[in-house]
């Protein structure tokens, strides 16, 4: 399920027409980072990196996991950053460079509009 998720992570950085080939570079470099951590917590903590590449997955497949406060219901960049920043801290303690990897990872993302 990790795997899936950081490839289609990946598939949606490099068809995004929002990001320069600075910032998709960035991205990409941060997705394989990412990738080799989640291979080494996942051998010891296995259920929890899912749990946190669920929650990814949530947030980028259809771009919304909380709204804005407008009652609009329009996705808001921020929200989907918020909602995977929560999974993290659960996480954090136990793993602080993958989340590190994961927060900068979501920041880009975010700036970037995707």
């Amino acid at each position: 399920m990790i795997e899936e998720t950081l490839r289609k992570l990946e598939e949606r950085i490099q068809s995004s027409k929002r990001t320069g080939d600075g910032t998709r570079t960035e991205l990409l470099a941060l997705v394989k980072e990412l990738r080799t951590e989640f291979a080494s917590v996942a051998e010891t903590h296995g259920e929890e990196a899912a749990a946190i590449a669920q929650r990814a997955q949530e947030a980028t497949r259809d771009g919304t996991v909380r709204v804005d406060g407008s009652g609009s219901g329009e996705p808001t960049a921020d929200g989907r950053a918020a909602d995977v920043e929560d999974a993290l801290l659960e996480f954090e303690s136990a793993h602080p460079r993958m989340v590190g990897i994961f927060r900068s990872l979501m920041r880009t993302l975010a700036d970037a509009g995707i």
